[in-house]
């Protein structure tokens, strides 16, 4: 056999059959159980990651920070040190957003696959469910509604975590904006 034939018959050259395809998954229960397992590990993972995210970068920026604060600082380590902290501010913001919409997106499909299963006649609600099935129904003063309106609408728990953080964020940024600013026109002694 030649060197050409082989080439003919070698498996990347041979057509592929139709065989090939790829086969859908079984529409069973246990696919979908298996299927909705690793979509909650994967959503976990990305919660997690999300919230190390500014853990990590809160730390950095604080440490910047008392650089750019610090009397014995030269003007261009203030400078630097600020600028970074801009830098970290952004690419955390950029982090955060990304692995939220992984995670929501993630919570979307474990959403649909409990439907399927029909995981609220059994546990009395979805677990990725948004809306009504994550926020609490009782007060401990039902018959108050002052208190309802107020524990429901004002709660400190109604405000969006991630939202929070994007606003510190955005906080450090201006605040380092402001020192860069103040140290390039000389009132950078104001920090001695």
């Amino acid at each position: 056999m030649s060197i050409e034939d082989s080439r003919h018959t070698s498996p990347m050259n041979r057509p592929h059959p139709s065989s090939s395809a790829p086969t859908p998954i079984d529409d069973t229960v246990e696919h979908k159980l298996a299927i909705w397992q690793s979509l909650a590990e994967r959503r976990s993972a990305y919660d997690s990651l999300l919230w190390q995210t500014p853990a990590l970068s809160m730390t950095a920026q604080a440490f910047l920070f008392t650089l750019t604060l610090a009397p014995d600082v030269s003007r261009l380590g203030r400078t630097v040190a600020a600028a970074l902290s801009i830098a970290i501010a952004v690419v955390s913001t950029q982090l955060m957003s990304k692995h939220r919409r992984h995670e929501i997106s993630d919570c979307l499909i474990l959403e649909r696959l409990e439907e399927s299963l029909s995981m609220k006649e059994i546990t009395g609600v979805n677990p990725h469910a948004a809306g009504v099935h994550r926020r609490p129904t009782d007060t401990p003063y039902p018959d108050s509604w002052t208190y309802s309106f107020l524990f429901h609408r004002f709660s400190p728990t109604q405000l969006s975590s991630f939202g929070l953080w994007i606003i510190g964020q955005a906080l450090f940024a201006v605040a380092d904006i402001v020192i860069i600013v103040l140290v390039a026109t000389g009132n950078g002694s104001a920090f001695n």
